[in-house]
């Protein structure tokens, strides 16, 4: 084949991965969807589509981030579930021995759930401030992925052949 006709077909591929990678960060696809690494391995990228690639990162970051907190928010759900079964059994257990209100076992039980109700207090602020952390994050996510349209729509305008 040709040099010259190969050099065109590999510069039509290349337009085509780069206009699908303009196409996936206009689309507001998963996050997953978002590899500047992967694409930046795969071929050769302009030199104008660094902030386009940083923000994708950033974006990713974020992601990760969001992703860590619901992990949080799910782990501390399940410390509270088990504080409240924990309580409710101590609390069966304190009702048995309400005839004999000064046994040691009696006093056990009111320390237990004395200190259990202090770890469920915790684990409500904790949940608290993971639920506003995800909530931020939830918000920074769309606010870049906003950033992100921008940058993919200015750098279409500056090469026709990259619209979708």
């Amino acid at each position: 084949m040709d040099r010259g006709v190969v050099e065109e077909l590999e510069q039509l591929c290349l337009r085509a991965q780069r206009r699908d990678v303009l196409s996936t960060c206009a689309s507001f696809s998963p996050v997953s969807a978002l590899q500047p690494d992967a694409w930046e391995s795969k071929m050769s990228l302009p030199p104008n589509w660094g902030p386009l690639i940083a923000l994708c990162r950033q974006i990713c970051t974020l992601e990760q981030q969001r992703n860590d907190v619901k992990h949080g928010i799910e782990s501390h759900t399940m410390t509270t579930k088990t504080i409240f079964e924990s309580q409710g059994r101590l609390r069966e257990n304190i009702k048995a021995l309400e005839n004999m209100p000064d046994s040691q076992l009696m006093g056990r039980y009111m320390r237990d759930l004395d200190r259990e109700e202090d770890e469920l207090i915790q684990a409500r602020k904790q949940l608290e401030h993971l639920r506003e952390e995800e909530s931020r994050l939830s918000t920074e996510i769309r606010l870049q992925q906003q950033n992100l349209l921008t940058i993919t729509c200015e750098l279409r305008e500056q090469d026709p052949d990259l619209a979708p």
